[in-house]
């Protein structure tokens, strides 16, 4: 995709959320998204080329794995909350992780993060280690299989050039 094309098709989306968010697809909403946009895309800085490529079956089954996660999680969370008595066994996990990607590990430590019960603590390079605090640490096997599996979707939906998102140090 030529660099015009892929500003165009950016803006395109850029457009389509502004219009999303308003709630209702109508004229004066999508002129007014163009030059929201068209003022954003002008004043905003010169992108900078991550070499990454996003695959949007991959990214999808990420996201739906992420919303399996939440949907799941929720209700645990909800279920702890209201039981009689607390029966929390909450513990920090150190989970290694295969990729030495920067971008990967930080797209898996967010989706950790924003999943309830969990929270990613710290992230460690060379060797890549998250630490995740978890509300129910029962089973730590259960927990480096989840983030196993997030990693290796995410690899899968952010396809990356030889030095994409990797540290500079």
């Amino acid at each position: 995709m030529s660099t015009t094309a892929a500003k165009l098709a950016r803006a395109l989306v850029l457009v389509g959320v502004w219009v999303a968010l308003w709630g209702t697809l109508s004229v004066a909403n999508v002129a007014s998204g163009l030059v929201a946009v068209t003022v954003v895309l002008l004043l905003s800085p010169v992108a900078v080329t991550t070499g990454i490529t996003l695959r949007p079956l991959a990214a999808l089954r990420y996201g739906l794995l992420f919303l399996w996660l939440l949907v799941a999680s929720t209700y645990d969370v909800t279920r702890e909350v209201l039981r009689p008595r607390v029966r929390l066994r909450s513990g920090i996990a150190a989970v290694p992780l295969r990729t030495d990607s920067t971008v990967v590990a930080t797209v898996v430590a967010n989706t950790i993060t924003l999943t309830p019960g969990t929270l990613t603590v710290e992230l460690r390079t060379d060797p890549t280690v998250l630490y995740v605090h978890a509300l129910q640490l029962r089973d730590p096997a259960r927990l480096h299989a989840i983030v196993a599996r997030l990693e290796d979707l995410a690899s899968a939906a952010l396809l990356q050039g030889p030095s994409a998102g990797r540290s500079a140090t």
